[in-house]
C-alpha cells in the first residue's frame, strides 16, 4: 500500500513550516510501522510547489524511521 499527502495553500508560499516537516516525519514513521510507503508530501501555493520527495526529505525520514526501529530492537535484545 502506498500513500500520497498533498496540501494546497491558496494564499501563500509553498515553503513547509517546521510543523509540516514534523508531521510528515511522524507520518512516514507511522506508515512504516504499518508497511505503508509514503511517496511524497506536496505543498502547493502561489503557483509553485514544494515536494518533500524531490528535496530528499521522505528518504531521510525513512532512514530515521529505520534507525529508530533498529535501535528499539537492539534495546529489546539487550534487556533479555
Amino acid at each position: 500500500m502506498r500513500d500520497l499527502k498533498k496540501e494546497v495553500f491558496p494564499s501563500g508560499s509553498p515553503e513547509p513550516s517546521q510543523s509540516d516537516r514534523d508531521i510528515t516525519e511522524d507520518l512516514v514513521f507511522a506508515a512504516n510501522l504499518m508497511q505503508i510507503k509514503v511517496l511524497d508530501h506536496i505543498i502547493i501555493g502561489d503557483n509553485k510547489y514544494f515536494s518533500f520527495a524531490d528535496e530528499g526529505l521522505i528518504s531521510a525520514y525513512d532512514l530515521n524511521s529505520l534507525s529508530l526501529k533498529r535501535s528499539n530492537i537492539r534495546k529489546r535484545l539487550l534487556v533479555r
